[in-house]
């Protein structure tokens, strides 16, 4: 059950002494205040499941009269029973609070920390005032640590590659680590920055690439949570050459398995179109013939299951182009 364990920690002094009192109800909370609509909060996360062991309560006792102060709460929660349909951890855990009224439940403050594990830990709120009912809520599953808005890069006038990114929010975000690649499959660390951690503001990032930018050259971006969770985005490309370059697009994509290849700028030339899985093994090559210009060639792989693969443009076992397959 949840360890009725409760700790304020006032952050401004009360405008009347007194003491509190502090108990633990082993009741459902939404017996006692009902819950019909899920509350948000600052990281977007929609607080639709209550936990249900029980309720902290804590008010000023009858003769002393606490009155005024702002505070912070924290709760321990012990062999807590988090839904088996959530994908919720102890870290997705809120505070949530019924004023004296006892009328609905709200988020007041800012969430603060948890620390701990599923089995034993606490978790609190900054910036609260007034004492009442104090409960624990989570979502059914946590929105992404990072909302990423744009990731791009674009060549300077200064022979220098931009690698660019914006977030709209953020939650307990660790660092970034920006890759370059030639080939889209190996990879080297270009840079590696820290992370806002916590924002729910528009944060602008950036990486300049000044080395060996020449030709087409691809970029990838990874996430780190504090806890060490991470996350890869999708690949961005650029190239930086003043002539006109090679372009390969294949459509529609995503599809069912039948794409057409428009290949533009391309030398005369025997070449291969090589399809792949990602970890780099040859699925399938077909080998075309081409004149100058643009060609457009007919792409229908027999056998290939629904999943991601790369189609790469190569010549002489050098591959000048890829691009992601998405097979549905």
């Amino acid at each position: 059950l949840p360890t009725p364990s409760p700790t304020t920690a006032p952050t401004t002094a009360p405008t009347t002494a007194g003491y509190l009192e502090a108990k633990f109800v082993a009741s459902n909370p939404t017996s006692v205040v009902p819950y019909p609509s899920p509350l948000t909060d600052q990281f977007n996360y929609v607080l639709n499941n209550v936990v249900s062991e029980g309720y902290w309560e804590i008010k000023p006792s009858a003769t002393s009269g606490v009155d005024g102060g702002a505070y912070t709460v924290t709760l321990e929660g012990e062999t807590i029973s988090l839904a088996a349909s959530t994908n919720a951890s102890y870290t997705d855990v809120r505070v949530i609070k019924s004023p004296d009224s006892h009328t609905s439940w709200v988020l007041q403050g800012a969430h603060g920390t948890a620390t701990g594990a599923n089995a034993d830990f606490t978790v609190s709120r900054t910036g609260m005032s007034g004492y009442s009912y104090f409960a624990m809520a989570y979502p059914t599953s946590a929105p992404l640590p990072v909302e990423l808005v744009s990731f791009a890069a674009n060549c300077d006038d200064n022979n220098t590659v931009s690698v660019n990114w914006t977030t709209a929010s953020e939650h307990n975000s660790d660092y970034y680590t920006v890759e370059k690649s030639r080939d889209g499959i190996s990879w080297n660390v270009l840079k590696t920055i820290p992370a806002a951690g916590n924002s729910t503001q528009l944060i602008n990032y950036s990486v300049a690439d000044v080395a060996d930018i020449s030709g087409t050259v691809y970029y990838r971006l990874t996430q780190v949570d504090i806890d060490g969770a991470s996350k890869i985005y999708d690949i961005v490309s650029t190239s930086c050459s003043s002539e006109k370059e090679l372009a390969l697009i294949a459509y529609p994509n995503p599809s069912n398995g039948q794409f057409t290849v428009k290949i533009e700028n391309a030398l005369g030339g025997k070449y291969d179109l090589t399809i792949t899985d990602m970890q780099g093994k040859a699925i399938e090559v077909k080998t075309i013939d081409l004149e100058t210009g643009t060609t457009v060639v007919k792409l229908n792989p027999i056998g290939l299951q629904p999943g991601v693969y790369l189609l790469q443009f190569m010549q002489d076992g050098i591959m000048l182009q890829q691009q992601k397959l998405i097979i549905e």
